[in-house]
This record gives structure tokens, sequence and C-alpha cells, in this order.
């Protein structure tokens, strides 16, 4: 059993518990989070061996004021008939060093020597027992593996301020509750977690949880709103543009969408794409087709918006009508060397690609727990499914923030076409470039250019071994975070620095990275060749734009750089005020705890 250590004249108000070497059976029963009809008792025993994968001791805090769940007890408590309590118990979890004797709670949370690893608002209601919690990315999860750290993996992370008996303590984690099945359900848990991800980057403001139950479109529904029975599609993504996170909204149609084959495609590519396709004269199976671009196009689009820490909801399709079946968070992603296939309850597909491709999702799941593992392949199953079936609501959506109109897909179109043109009228015109001396264009410049050029130019061809070295990493950024980085991770020129910093940028940036391949696992390492970043309010109308037609705002190429007026056509001046300037790889600009180690690497986005 876990020791109590609370003085007795101090345990109205809380106790204090240093974990035994079977924490999370004593805290089930501690906590009374076993479920009174059944066995099961998810998610809380997986939300209490993350917490207890670190933690050594508990602080209980009772009697708390939940704004989240009295918001959702005032609801339903004056028409209800059997009466509950309307206040909840918080569960803090702490590493370190721990007394043998009684002590003060205020003493004990004060303590420096300890580690403060996140909390869990226990409910009085089965089910919906767990309430908001901050569950820690700095732990071990089970089938994970690799160099990287899991903190490294999860890409939602955030930081919140948490005030425990008087005491501020800041934990790093991902936002998690339970539905309670009556009045939120998954879709609406998945929409609160980020929202409140939203919240905690400072992107927009808090609201109680059962808000979401108020604020989607009822007429849309196809049954009464209480006891709520599910969401549709379209109930999520309303919901979701009332809290001020309008949607992308991806379903299988819209990712069956066939891409170009340019120079960012990883190796094999093109042959496989070749190979799918059906003969001349031969009979027409698309499906395979189908499935490739689906896989494709999922895979890149989650991760280029967990790359600008954005979570992803996912919604899957029930065998009834109109319903959701689902919905989960996903906050990461993992590639193949990352998973041990051992500690999978599904095999691993048959290998396609090689190690660096990306496999699967991690992903919250409000009754399963907070770091489950989806195969991509899963994903692409159902999304296949749903293509036979006229009701299926299996899609992905992406809450955005409001002004970030441009998608990332047509962000990455344009940095293909765009870098690719702009290496090789450089290339060409480096002779007559008069920002730097013979000596240098010929020692310094030349060489680097020449080298990218090579790369993002043999396109398509089987027999040269340059294709698909290079990939292309998107990511969203603000406007000013990003101006406070690429000077300093290109060398801090000052010609640069004063070109950027005249800039107006706007409120997000979308920053495409041309990378090595080989490096962009090495935790912290140089990896990035060339970056170029757009306007996010741009729009991209499909079918009658290209990527020629997104003017990038900033350019840089080894060697040199470029900033554009918002004013002006690009390709007016497009060989004009080339800045000299860093031709070594440099480390990318997306978050990452290596090489964003400082202080406020979890705190809210900068807007000014």
């Amino acid at each position: 059993m876990c020791t109590r250590l609370t003085l007795e004249e101090e345990r109205p108000y809380g106790d204090i518990y240093r974990l035994c070497e079977n924490p999370v059976e004593c805290l089930l029963s501690q906590l009374k989070l076993k479920s009174l009809q059944s066995n099961d008792d998810q998610p809380a025993r997986a939300l209490l061996t993350a917490f207890c994968s670190r933690a050594n001791a508990v602080v209980t805090e009772a009697g708390y004021f939940d704004i989240d769940y009295r918001s959702e007890f005032s609801k339903v408590h004056d028409s209800r008939f059997a009466i509950r309590s309307p206040d909840t118990t918080r569960v803090h979890f702490f590493h370190g060093a721990v007394t043998e004797e009684n002590t003060h709670i205020y003493d004990f949370v004060a303590q420096t020597d300890s580690t403060y690893c996140g909390y869990t608002v226990v409910r009085p209601q089965f089910p919906g027992r767990i309430g908001r919690s901050m569950v820690p990315v700095d732990i071990d999860v089970p089938g994970v593996i690799g160099e990287k750290d899991f903190a490294d993996k999860v890409r939602t992370s955030v930081a919140e301020t948490v005030q425990i008996f008087g005491v501020p303590k800041r934990v790093i984690g991902v936002p998690f509750m339970e539905q309670d099945g009556h009045l939120l359900t998954c879709a609406h848990i998945a929409a609160w977690i980020c929202h409140y991800t939203a919240v905690l980057r400072g992107v927009v403001r808090r609201r109680a949880s059962a808000e979401f139950h108020d604020v989607g479109d009822k007429s849309a529904a196809v049954t009464r709103p209480y006891p709520s029975q599910g969401l549709n599609l379209n109930v999520v993504a309303t919901t979701l543009r009332s809290v001020d996170l309008p949607p992308e909204v991806l379903d299988a149609a819209s990712l069956m969408r066939e891409g170009d084959t340019n120079w960012s495609r990883r190796p094999g590519f093109s042959k496989r794409l070749n190979d799918l396709k059906p003969a001349e004269g031969a009979g027409r199976n698309t499906r395979p087709l189908a499935r490739f671009w689906i896989r494709e196009n999922l895979g890149s689009t989650v991760c280029r918006y967990l790359n600008s820490k954005l979570p992803v909801i996912l919604l899957r399709s029930p065998a009834e009508k109109f319903h959701v079946a689902h919905a989960q968070v996903v906050i990461g992603y993992l590639r193949r060397s990352e998973i041990d296939s051992t500690a999978l309850p599904n095999p691993l597909p048959a290998q396609q690609e090689s190690d660096s491709d990306v496999t699967a999702f991690i992903v919250c799941d409000d009754q399963m727990g907070p770091y489950e593992i989806v195969l991509l392949d899963d994903l692409v199953d159902a999304m296949m499914n749903s293509i036979d079936s006229e009701d299926a609501d299996t899609a992905i959506i992406v809450p955005l923030p409001r002004s970030l109109w441009l998608s990332g897909t047509a962000a990455e179109e344009a940095a293909t076409y765009w870098l690719k043109t702009l290496a090789e009228d450089r290339l060409a015109n480096l002779s007559t470039w008069q920002a730097i001396t013979e000596p240098e264009r010929s020692k310094i410049y030349f060489k680097p250019l020449q080298s990218f050029v090579a790369q993002v130019s043999d396109i398509v061809t089987h027999e040269t071994s340059r294709v698909g070295q290079l990939a292309l990493r998107s990511y969203v950024s603000t406007g000013v975070e990003f101006k406070e980085s690429i000077t300093e991770r290109l060398g801090n020129g000052v010609e640069l620095a004063r070109a950027v910093g005249n800039m107006q940028l706007p409120k997000y940036v979308w920053v495409c990275e041309a990378i090595d391949r080989s490096l962009r696992s090495v935790r912290g390492g140089n990896s990035v060749l060339a970056t170029i970043v757009f306007d996010s309010t741009a729009v991209a109308i499909e079918g009658r734009m290209t990527g020629a037609d997104l003017f990038p705002l900033i350019v840089h190429l080894p060697g040199q750089a470029k900033c554009a007026s918002r004013y002006t056509d690009y390709r007016s001046s497009i060989g004009q005020d080339w800045i000299p300037t860093w031709t070594e790889l440099y480390r990318t600009g997306r978050w990452n705890r290596e090489s964003h180690n400082r202080p406020n690497t979890y705190q809210p986005w900068k807007w000014h």
C-alpha cells in the first residue's frame, strides 16, 4: 500500500502519499477509479501508468473547484433526480525526495528538489471519472523505441503553470480527458483537447468543456441533444468553428488527389507509382492506386500539421449511419525504426520503403489512454472502407487558428517549384552577381549551389543516384518567431538580419525546408540546405492556380538569401537584391527539444 504522509489536522484539505511498488493498482483503489459496471478500468489505468512511470509521490487536493466539471454539472443538475457532489479531487504527481515522516502539505509541495509531473482531476461520476489532465511526455511508453526520447516524438506538447496549495508549479505535457457519455462524447473531447492545447499556446480564449456541447449546430444532428449520442462530421466542424478553430477537413475523396513526382519525393516513389498504374489496354483497377495516394497524402498532411505543433482529429465511421463511431487526437508520429513491433497488438505491415518512413501515429484516445499507437495502414484501410460507404464520416480534421488560410499542401507545391526555379536561375546568373568577388564566387558560393541544383533538378529519372536525397519539411510558425530564429540559424549575418528585421510578416507563415533526408532524424543535428517562406493568408484556388502563383516572402538558397516586399510581384525582381549568406547545413526551425532547449520552448506563440 502507498504510505500516507499527511499531518492529521491537514487531511480535510488534501493528502500526501509515498507511492508503493505497485502504485497503479493502489491508486485505482484509493481514488475509486475502477468501474462499478465492469472490469474495464481504462483509461484510468493507462493514465496512472503514464504518471507513475516517473512519479514516486502523490498530493491530492480535496474539494477542488474544477471549472470544466462544474460547467457540465450545471447543465443537468436542475433536472436530474439523482444528487451528486459538485466538487472534485485534483491529484498531483511528483518525483523527488520523499520524507519518512508526516509533513505539512505546503512544505512538501514547495520543496525545490522535486519535479512536478502533472495532474488529473477525479470527478464523482461513472463513466467520465477522469477529468481535465496534463499528462507528462518525458516518460517511456511500451512499443516506442529509438535514440530519441518519447517527448521528442510527441509534437504538440504544451506547458501549463498550476497553483498547488499556493505554490506555482509548471508541467509540460498534453491535455487529456475522458468522456462522460451522456453530455460529452469522444468527438466533444477530441475538440476540447485541441482547444485546450490552443489555449495554452495563446491562440484562443479558454472555454469550459460544457460549451462544446452547446456550440455545435444541433440542426445538423439526427438525434436529440441530450443524452448525447455522438456527433457527425458536420457538427464536429461546426463546433470547432464556433470555438475559433476553423478546421480543414480531409475525407477519402480529397486524400485520393494525385500529386506530382518532384525532387522532394522519397527514393523509389516514382517506380512504385508506375507499378500501380494499370497498363494500357488492361482492366482498370484503380483501387491500389487510390490506396497509394491516400497513404501518401494522409501521412504527409498529418505530419505537416504536427510539425506545426497543431493536433489533428481522426474520425472513424461506425456501422450505424450518420454517427461518428470514435474520435482520437493525433499528437505525434513514429517512424518504422522507432516502433517495437513485439509490443503492438497487430503486426507491422510488410516493409515498403525505409526505416525512416512514418509508419504510425501517437494518439490520445479518451477511452483507452493518452498515448496509444495507431498504424498508418490501419487508417488507410478505414479510409478505403469509407469509399464504399455512402454515409461514411471517416475523415481527418485539422483545427486551425484564424488567418491560417493557406493549406500546407499548397505551400509545399509552391516550395518545390520555387526552390528549383530560383536555384537554377541563381546558378545561371552567379557570374553576374555583384555582391560577391570573383574569388568568393568560385571558392565559396559555386559548389554548394551547384550541388543543390543537381538535387532539385534530377526529376523522375531512376538512373541518377541523387533522386530523393532531399526531403521537404513544412510547418507553421508565427512571423515573429521565424524572424527571431532564422538569422541565428544562418550564422547571424548582419546583412540578412537587417533585411529580415525590416520586413513585415503576417501573424503566421508557412516555412518549407529542403533537408538532407539521411540527416533529418539526427537529434539536434544540422540537416537544412534551403528555406522558403509563404504568407499563410494567401489563398490557393485548386484547378486555377499552381505553385508558381504563390510568391514567397523569404528565400534562402545555399550561399544567398532574398526578402521580398508584400506589394511586389516576386517575378519582377527575381534576380535582384540577393544577400550573401550561409553556405553550410543548418538546424531546422521546427520545434524540437534539442535544438530549442530554452526556458520558453513550450510557452505560448509570440505575436509581436
